[in-house]
C-alpha cells in the first residue's frame, strides 16, 4: 500500500500535467479568431502598440509604420462593420476619436471638448499568418 505522503506528491504533479496538456503552453489565442476577428484585433491593438516605437512598428506592414507614433497613442480605434477582406489583402472603415492624452508621455486627460470622431478607411495585407497595418490614415 502507498503512503500518503508518496501519492500526494504524484496527484499533485499529474494534475499539473493534465492542466499543461489541456490549456496549452504559449498557445497563440489569434489561431482561434476568424479572418475579420483578426483584423479587428489587428487594429485594436495598435493603440497600446503606439506607446513604444517596437510595438508600434511590429503592427505594421513592412516599412508602413508611420512617422507620427506620437499621434496614433492619441487616439481610440474602432472597427466599424465588418473589414472587407479578399485574399491577402483587407479593408476596414475605422471610427477614429482623437484628442485623448498620451499615458506613455504622463500627459493629464484632455478635456473632452477637443475631441474628435472620423471615419476613415484602413487598409492592411496579411504577411505569414499574421495581418499588418498598410495604411492607417487618422484624417
Amino acid at each position: 500500500m502507498l503512503s500518503t505522503i508518496t501519492t500526494k506528491p504524484f496527484a499533485v504533479l499529474l494534475g499539473l500535467t493534465l492542466t499543461i496538456a489541456v490549456v496549452g503552453c504559449g498557445s497563440n489565442y489569434r489561431a482561434s479568431l476568424d479572418e475579420n476577428q483578426q483584423v479587428t484585433a489587428t487594429i485594436a491593438a495598435l493603440g497600446d502598440a503606439a506607446m513604444t516605437e517596437e510595438a508600434f512598428a511590429s503592427v505594421f506592414a513592412g516599412g508602413a509604420a508611420p512617422d507620427t507614433r506620437e499621434d496614433y497613442a492619441t487616439c481610440i480605434y474602432e472597427v466599424v462593420g465588418d473589414p472587407a477582406i479578399s485574399g491577402d489583402e483587407a479593408t476596414a472603415e475605422v471610427q477614429v476619436t482623437t484628442g485623448f492624452a498620451d499615458s506613455s508621455q504622463g500627459d493629464s486627460a484632455k478635456a473632452a471638448d477637443t475631441r474628435e470622431t472620423r471615419n476613415v478607411t484602413w487598409t492592411l495585407s496579411k504577411e505569414g499568418q499574421e495581418w499588418k497595418i498598410k495604411d492607417a490614415p487618422l484624417q
